[in-house]
């Protein structure tokens, strides 16, 4: 048993650094193509500018709603999800045609991205 058990120690050490490496490998050409996708100078200012967006839309959305709600004591699961749909509806109505064109085509699932993208904007701006 404890030569066998060697044996795999062995083949683990000598296969880890491979795994690793591909993996690496593998994500890093991940960031580089959809970095690369970015064509041109244009679309670079245009998806920092839709970044812009959604920090504005949050902070519009906890001026004008959510700070209003917790100093009145009512903040609880419904005026969360009412402030992440007034967030997400700034967005949604910021968004110019080319930023949505731009989105659709580095993002399979826009709209899951949109989302993910304004809960992870909120949590930024908390800290």
């Amino acid at each position: 048993m404890k030569i066998l058990q060697d044996v795999l120690y062995v083949v683990i050490i000598a296969i880890l650094p491979i795994v690793v490496s591909k993996f690496v490998t593998f994500v890093s050409g991940k960031t580089t193509s959809l970095e690369a996708g970015l064509k041109n100078e244009k679309q670079k200012k245009l998806l920092e500018a839709i970044n812009e967006l959604f920090v504005a839309a949050v902070t519009k959305t906890n001026q004008t709603f959510v700070d209003n709600v917790k100093a009145a004591g009512k903040w609880d699961e419904t005026a969360a999800s009412k402030a992440f749909e007034l967030s997400k509806e700034t967005v949604q109505s910021l968004l110019t045609s080319d930023a949505k064109d731009l989105l659709a085509e580095l993002y399979k699932d826009v709209d899951s991205w949109i989302d993910t993208k304004i809960e992870s904007t909120v949590k930024a701006l908390k800290k």
